[in-house]
Order: C-alpha cells, then sequence, then structure tokens
C-alpha cells in the first residue's frame, strides 16, 4: 500500500529534526500505517475515522487495494457543513507526533 507524507509529516519529521529535506524521502517521513475507506464508505464512517486517528485526510482504495483517491476535510465540509467542524475540532487536538498514526520505524542503516 502507497502512503503519502503531509506537509505536517515533512516540518514534524525533517526539518524540526533538522534533517535535509532534499536527502530524504517520501518513505522516510510518511506515517504508518496508511488509514484507508473504500469509495462506497459513508461521509459519517469517514469523519470517524478521521476523528479518531486525528487525521485530515483518507486514502481511498478499492477492494484490491489501488488508490482511487483522497478525501479531506474540504471535501466533507462541501458536503455535510454540520459534521465539517466537529471533524476540525477533534482531528486538531494536540499530540506528539504529527497524527495520532504512529510514525513509520526509522531503517537501522539510518539511525546512526
Amino acid at each position: 500500500m502507497a502512503r503519502h507524507p503531509t506537509r505536517w509529516d515533512i516540518v514534524c519529521r525533517v526539518v524540526a529534526a533538522g534533517k535535509n529535506p532534499r536527502e530524504v524521502t517520501a518513505g522516510d517521513c510518511m506515517s504508518s500505517p496508511c488509514v484507508t475507506v473504500m469509495p462506497s464508505a459513508h461521509l459519517d464512517v469517514c469523519c470517524t475515522t478521521m476523528e479518531k486517528s486525528r487525521i485530515r485526510r483518507l486514502v481511498v482504495v478499492d477492494h484490491e487495494g489501488v488508490l482511487c483517491g483522497v478525501i479531506a476535510q474540504a471535501d466533507i465540509a462541501r458536503r455535510i457543513a454540520d459534521k465539517a467542524g466537529e471533524v476540525v475540532k477533534e482531528v486538531s487536538q494536540p499530540t506528539e507526533s504529527a497524527s495520532a498514526v504512529a510514525p513509520r520505524e526509522e531503517p537501522a542503516e539510518m539511525r546512526r
């Protein structure tokens, strides 16, 4: 499953850590596991998943795990405005990492 680093992942896991962004790969700073939903997921399920994981975007995959798209808070806001405020409040709670999703463990050869 492909994962994508967000701007926040890059800021927290690369820049703030003093690493050179030109020398770091996407895999070095991405969140893992990738939180996904199926295209058939109801927006309520997407909202609950975002709130629980404290993330602002969900990767949408088909039954074979192939990327179909990404659903963001803004997408939800355009569809159900009353729910969007609740999602923003929940995912904006402070955490110790870029998201409630665990950071990808650094390979041993990178931990020197």
